[in-house]
């Protein structure tokens, strides 16, 4: 065809009449897809800045503007997944497992040998691990990585430390710390190798890494990830970006769990400061901040100045996540550990009892945040002088946390050596979490 149509002169006329076609095609393609494209960048932006009616509504437009076109068109699976992502914020599981299931099907119809498939099912799997679903999870992973390593087969991209890395945040949820460690560090490698040292997706790595090493208690390790963290994203993004502030929250709640709350009290507030700057008033982040700030109130012993903070928290997470969502229920527990705290013991007794029934329906009767709200209904019966009930719920608690985290993790041992401070009859004893 080259030679003997395209390069002979006789048909120049051919060539430029190729040329006008392609480009007339090109523009009408453009021109239609300009709606999609705008209401996407429209919705991404409002998703961003925690406006999620706004981003729904714009998501929901663009999926109409691919009414008409095969499912095999990228432009249908970007949207749905955009959708199940905001879904899965909101705590909308039910919606955001259905786009992600849909996402699925079109990527193993259409593309099962491309990097498609195994990103929407690392999505579902990160769907089922915020669920608390552990084992369906760990089991999509397993196969988003196995369908890599066998389809996709690029060993240096940045899409399969993501999946790597998910699987090391499930199994740090579930206590397999050695299994998490090793996940985060073989991320960070990819990462590092395919977008350099100082690129935010390293950072968001190794922020991975500081909370892992604040779990089981390597404090010194993980200042020095959550500090490495924030100088690669001040760097590259600016001291007023929301994941620089996210970055300050850590470092601040890390050097809360070391005691030293004159250094963690103005991270925290400076947090607080850029979130609003760049997210608004109302984005559920701030939450998260104020929460910070309410548990640093409690160990200095301000209870008051908790209760408001996590008022505040409260406040702000269900106008935007809804009334049940596990961050309000985790607004709630601590809140009710507070009433507790202050001797509120009517106020207590309802706010844990909203944060078990609301744990409970959301993520089921075994998670580990379930044992976490019993232990603190443990606490508030021990102060209404209820020993045998608080020992029973401190029994039920440590099953939980055995089941589903193991013998060996900090939390399972706390509770167990609460049990055994009732056993030895320290009556009144404060149950920690």
């Amino acid at each position: 065809m080259r030679e003997k149509i395209l390069n002979d002169p006789r048909y120049k006329w051919y060539k430029r009449t190729v040329w006008t076609v392609a480009i007339i095609w090109a523009s009408v393609v453009a021109v239609q897809s300009f709606p999609y494209y705008m209401l996407v960048g429209r919705g991404e932006a409002a998703f961003k800045h925690g406006a999620y009616v706004v981003a729904e509504r714009d998501f929901k437009a663009a999926v109409n503007e691919t009414r008409g076109l095969n499912e095999k068109d990228p432009r249908i699976a970007r949207i749905l997944n955009n959708l199940a992502v905001l879904y899965r914020v909101q705590g909308r599981y039910a919606e955001a497992e259905k786009y992600c299931s849909r996402t699925v099907a079109i990527a193993e119809k259409y593309f099962p040998n491309r990097s498609e498939l195994p990103v929407s099912i690392n999505n579902l799997a990160a769907l089922l691990r915020d669920e608390g679903k552990y084992k369906e999870s760990e089991e999509l992973y397993k196969r988003a990585l196995d369908l890599w390593h066998n389809r996709v087969k690029t060993k240096g991209d940045p899409k399969l430390a993501s999946i790597i890395s998910g699987l090391g945040k499930l199994y740090r949820d579930e206590g397999r710390y050695a299994e998490a460690e090793k996940m985060y560090l073989e991320a960070l490698s990819i990462k590092q190798k395919a977008l350099g040292k100082d690129h935010p997706e390293v950072a968001a790595v190794l922020d991975n890494l500081g909370g892992l090493m604040r779990d089981i208690g390597r404090y010194r390790e993980s200042l020095e990830y959550y500090r490495r963290a924030l100088a690669i994203d001040k760097k590259a993004l600016g001291m007023s970006h929301p994941d620089t502030a996210t970055d300050l929250n850590n470092l601040a709640g890390l050097l809360r769990d070391m005691h030293r709350p004159q250094e963690a009290e103005p991270l925290y507030e400076r947090a607080f400061k850029i979130r609003i700057a760049t997210l608004g008033p109302k984005h559920p982040l701030l939450a998260k901040s104020l929460s910070g700030m309410a548990e640093l109130a409690v160990q200095k012993g301000k209870f008051p100045e908790a209760e408001r903070l996590l008022g505040r928290a409260y406040e702000l997470q269900t106008e935007a996540l809804g009334n049940e969502h596990p961050d309000v229920a985790t607004t709630l527990d601590l809140l009710g550990d507070v009433f507790t705290k202050e001797g509120k013991l009517a106020k207590a007794q309802k706010s844990l009892s909203h944060a078990l029934t609301m744990r409970e329906k959301l993520l089921g009767p075994a998670h580990p945040d379930v044992g976490l709200t019993l232990m603190h209904m443990a606490s508030l019966e021990l102060a209404m002088g209820n020993t045998r009930h608080a020992s029973n719920l401190l029994n039920q608690s440590v099953r939980i946390f055995k089941s589903s985290l193991g013998q060996e993790h900090p939390t399972t041992k706390r509770a167990l050596a609460a049990v055994n401070e009732i056993k030895a009859g320290a009556k009144g004893a404060s149950v920690k979490s």
